[in-house]
């Protein structure tokens, strides 16, 4: 009887860690956009709507330059990556940079389509924008 008694007490003890194990790793909410733009998107960010995406970008530097210097991160980045890099060069140059869709601050490509034709035609909107 004591040891189906310990064996019971054990199995219940292992069987409620792994549901708060569980909970712990898969138990996580989405942070609201409104929460996330207000912490990553200070001034100079700013946000345009291409292609049916908002997309987080910075247009620094001298803004009379015709031909801007256009930054573009790579995957699991955002513009973030560049901060030092466009601090350096706006104040030689115009500086952009987005956040690509899927990244950061941007939402997905509504039709989820992320073939490197349609990244090079979001780019093009964007810059056209």
């Amino acid at each position: 009887m004591k040891l189906l008694a310990k064996f019971l007490k054990f199995l219940f003890l292992g069987v409620g860690l792994l549901i708060l194990l569980t909970i712990l790793m898969y138990g996580y909410r989405d942070i609201p956009i409104d929460e996330l733009k207000a912490k990553y998107a200070p001034s100079p960010s700013q946000f345009v709507a291409v292609d049916g995406m908002d997309v987080h970008y910075r247009d620094e530097g001298i803004q009379t330059n015709s031909i801007p210097i256009v930054l573009i991160h790579g995957t699991g980045a955002s513009l973030h990556t560049f901060e030092d890099w466009a601090k350096g060069l706006a104040s030689t140059h115009r500086v952009i940079c987005m956040d690509l869709p899927g990244y950061g601050l941007t939402g997905a490509f509504p039709n989820r389509d992320y073939t490197v034709d349609n990244y090079v035609a979001f780019i093009i909107d964007f810059l056209e924008s």
